[in-house]
């Protein structure tokens, strides 16, 4: 759970090998990043943010096993 207004990060990691070269992240069922990083910021949540996040992790073997998320911003 987390507050509205407030910044929240998703830090997506996986060991594989060959090593991870992408991630993609999922906001239900909406591809929100694409990123090399994993890293997903939000800095300024709002209600629409809640819901599941689904991260998955790519390398040059395809797709790694799916991570799940589910977050749930609040009011203060």
């Amino acid at each position: 759970m987390a507050i509205i207004n407030s910044s929240l990060i998703l830090n997506c990691t996986a060991k594989a090998n060959p090593p991870v070269t992408s991630y993609k992240i999922y906001h239900d069922s909406i591809l929100v990043s694409n990123t090399s990083s994993g890293v997903l910021n939000i800095t300024h949540a709002l209600a629409e943010h809640n819901g599941s996040y689904v991260c998955i992790p790519y390398n040059e073997f395809g797709e790694g096993e799916r991570a799940t998320l589910n977050v749930t911003f609040t009011g203060v």
